[in-house]
């Protein structure tokens, strides 16, 4: 039986940086931006930086790179970061802590890149970028982005920002600004990880009322052991999904103390409204919105993937558009 994997994605705001001010970047002038790249050829657009070398594929690769499958979306660009390897074995990368085997797609030279993908909604310029730590984060598209901007004398492709030709491209996090709420609108909660990192008799005063004894147990076993960590994953019986009260209760009464420690950790997983699973990071969800693609087999279908972004996209898109940046 094939092994399910997940690949999780962030939704972003496109920002301009120059010497002059910061601006949002307009759906048209990234739209611009990626026609232009899409016009040059792939040697032009090869960005080397110490992380390694990296190329933006985009839809109208289709026909000239091997191994690139871009469907075509009404209102939507989509399109491929892929990261140059240095060896050609063996054929795995990492997915966000999960090893997966890799397609290879071919630029010439016989070389493998590692893949992942993005998409742009052309009304409002939102990014969708899916995470996948060999090809590259979210800052490394950004930097490839930047990479192909150019000034009064230096040639490539020219956008102002405020009085000066921006200088670099960042994508900015979308806020969450509902965490608690994202944790009500699932439809079934499956799973939660508590991690607390320090003294476990902090713990002790915020557990909640009904389960007090339960939580003290759990602590005297730290005390006896004089540990510093503490990991609890609750899983419901089949069929079945964790109560959602009793989470926000619990990590109500304990955020204060758990926020002392960068290194603790309170996550929920359970079905969204859409399709997929979505992961909520209680504590550290800097993002108002987040999208989980799972599939099964021995490579990534990257049409199944697309088809996967597109659909959280629609589901998302109206309440991400007026949503504050970081």
């Amino acid at each position: 039986m094939a092994k399910s994997k997940i690949i999780k994605g962030y939704f972003f705001k496109t920002q301009k940086q120059s010497q002059s001010t910061d601006e949002l970047m307009s759906p048209e002038e990234l739209l611009r931006l990626l026609n232009y790249i899409g016009n040059l050829n792939l040697q032009e657009r090869r960005h080397i930086t110490d992380s390694g070398e990296r190329t933006i594929i985009l839809p109208e690769d289709r026909d000239r790179v091997a191994g690139v499958e871009i469907p075509d979306y009404p209102g939507y660009v989509s399109g491929m970061l892929l990261a140059k390897r240095d060896v050609n074995l063996p054929m795995t990368g990492i997915d966000d802590g999960e090893i997966l085997n890799l397609r290879p797609v071919d630029l010439g030279g016989g070389n493998l890149m590692e893949v992942t993908y993005f998409m742009v909604h052309k009304a409002t310029g939102i990014l969708l970028f899916l995470n996948n730590r060999a090809a590259g984060t979210h800052v490394s598209l950004a930097q490839n982005l930047s990479s192909f901007l150019g000034n009064a004398t230096k040639p490539g492709f020219k956008v102002m920002s405020g009085n000066a030709y921006t200088e670099y491209i960042f994508l900015a996090n979308i806020l969450n600004m509902n965490r608690l709420e994202r944790v009500e609108d699932l439809l079934a909660v499956k799973s939660m990880e508590f991690r607390f990192v320090g003294d476990p008799m902090q713990i002790r005063n915020l557990a909640p009322g009904q389960t007090n004894q339960d939580i003290f147990n759990i602590m005297d076993i730290a005390d006896y052991f004089d540990a510093f960590n503490i990991a609890i994953t609750l899983k419901p019986t089949r069929g079945e999904q964790l109560r959602r009260n009793r989470i926000l209760d619990f990590f109500n009464r304990t955020e204060p103390i758990m926020l002392s420690n960068e290194k603790s950790r309170f996550t929920v997983s359970g079905k969204g409204q859409g399709s997929g699973m979505e992961m909520i990071d209680l504590l550290n969800d800097r993002f108002l919105f987040t999208t989980t693609i799972r599939y099964e087999g021995e490579f990534v279908p990257a049409v199944d993937v697309f088809n996967a972004m597109q659909v959280n996209f629609e589901e998302r898109l109206t309440a991400m558009i007026e949503s504050p940046i970081e």
